[in-house]
């Protein structure tokens, strides 16, 4: 998928993303539990506690973008309750049916401030031939959360799913604008 194809589709994601109806997820997606907490290890040395917001299919599936209610997605929820609570360290994988596997971290860095960081797996987990070229690349971009709130068209303390879902795809729309302040393998492609 060239770079304007998946512009299109993030706009799409994203004028959809405060739509609701039903969307059912599977048992395992719903191991996303805020209270899980992992350690990794900062560019310091020092130990750094993350949310483990667990797994996220909404996007794994034939459902059309407009029918996803992120506010059932567990992940999601998660994702964007640690965005709101000052952007406390947080990690999920999201899978996507045409990107397979994305691991989605939170990070507040104390030079930078909150950063998302996201992923993409191996060429063998991702389906779509057009995204097999994101394998193993990455992307991480500062976000000025304030920003992002003033500017959602929802509630995102009554609707974090959903905003969890918009800055994602913002983020991965800012880093393929030539003016992007985003780092990584992917912005160098």
């Amino acid at each position: 998928m060239n770079k304007t194809m998946l512009f299109i589709s993030i706009i799409c994601i994203l004028l959809a993303s405060g739509c609701s109806s039903e969307n059912t997820m599977s048992e395992d997606s719903e191991i996303g539990d805020s209270t899980q907490q992992s350690i990794d290890t900062a560019v310091s040395g020092a130990p750094v506690m993350f949310v483990n917001c667990g797994i996220s299919e909404s996007l794994n599936s034939d459902t059309p973008v407009n029918e996803i209610n992120p506010e059932l997605d567990n992940a999601l929820v998660c994702l964007g309750k640690s965005l709101l609570d000052g952007c406390k360290p947080a990690k999920a994988i999201l899978y996507l049916s045409n990107a397979g596997q994305v691991k989605y971290e939170i990070k507040n860095l104390e030079d930078v401030g909150c950063v998302i960081k996201a992923e993409y797996g191996d060429v063998e987990q991702i389906p779509e031939e057009a995204q097999k070229k994101y394998a193993n690349k990455f992307f991480e971009c500062p976000v000025d959360i304030d920003s992002f709130i003033s500017q959602a068209t929802i509630d995102p303390n009554t609707a974090p799913g959903s905003f969890a879902f918009g800055v994602y795809f913002m983020t991965a729309f800012e880093s393929m604008t030539s003016e992007t302040k985003c780092t990584g393998s992917l912005i160098e492609m």
